[in-house]
This record gives structure tokens, C-alpha cells and sequence, in this order.
């Protein structure tokens, strides 16, 4: 495939998914690129380390963003992303792997709970194309 028509396929999957899996494809995308981070930090390329750790960061400022703050939940999510986004900030700025290892985990926990709460509710509901999660972001189309 040209690297035109992996991006048209990039672009592809991205416009087609369900808004039920943006959340958990956000935060998986944020853990990779934390653990690339890390990596990069540890191998001294510090403007790949630069480049993963903005991105992770943009992902959080965007689910942070997407929050319904008059759900009562929303709050808490808040403020448990911007903890993880200082977490990433100090990490890129002093280009130190011990704020990065904190975050990662925490990272990887938000991932697999939205996964899990994103099946729960359409095995409960039955729907396929998206609800309002109790997170405070909606995922409806």
C-alpha cells in the first residue's frame, strides 16, 4: 500500500467508528504513545520524546474537553486527566522517565475501564451505534 493509501485507510477507519469506541481508542493511542515516550526518553531522542508526549497530552486535553460537567462524575474524570496530563507535562519538560512511569499505569487502568464500561452498556442496552456513558461524555451519534 502507498503511503497515500494507508492514510485514505487511516482516515477511513477513524471517520467510520462508533463514537462508543473513541474514548477507549483515545487512551490506548495516549498509552502508546507515553510508552514510546518513555522510550525515547531513555534513548536520548528527546524530539521523538517530545513529539509521543504531546500527543498523549493533546488525547487528554481533548477527553477533558469532551466532558459534560453537568453529569456529577465529570468533575472526578477532570480531574483525574489533568493529574495524568501534569504528569505527562513534567515528564516532557524534564525529560524524566519517573512522572511518565506514573503515568502510564493510570493510563492503561482509564483505557481498559472505558473498554469495559463501553461493552457493559450495549450488552445492556443492546445497542450498536452508542449511548451516554455515566462518564459524562456523550457517545451518541
Amino acid at each position: 500500500m502507498t503511503p497515500t493509501g494507508y492514510k485514505a485507510y487511516q482516515r477511513a477507519q477513524v471517520e467510520t467508528v462508533s463514537p462508543a469506541k473513541w474514548i477507549p481508542m483515545l487512551l490506548n493511542e495516549a498509552c502508546i504513545s507515553t510508552q514510546l515516550g518513555i522510550q525515547a526518553v531513555e534513548a536520548k531522542d528527546f524530539a521523538t520524546a517530545n513529539a509521543r508526549l504531546l500527543k498523549a497530552q493533546d488525547i487528554l486535553l481533548e477527553l477533558m474537553g469532551a466532558l459534560d460537567m453537568s453529569v456529577p462524575i465529570s468533575e472526578n474524570l477532570y480531574q483525574l486527566y489533568e493529574f495524568i496530563h501534569g504528569l505527562l507535562v513534567e515528564g516532557n519538560v524534564q525529560k524524566d522517565t519517573a512522572p511518565l512511569q506514573q503515568a502510564l499505569p493510570l493510563l492503561k487502568e482509564l483505557h481498559e475501564t472505558w473498554s469495559e464500561a463501553v461493552q457493559a452498556v450495549r450488552q445492556e442496552s443492546g445497542e450498536t451505534t452508542g449511548t451516554s456513558l455515566a462518564g459524562g461524555v456523550s457517545v451518541a451519534r
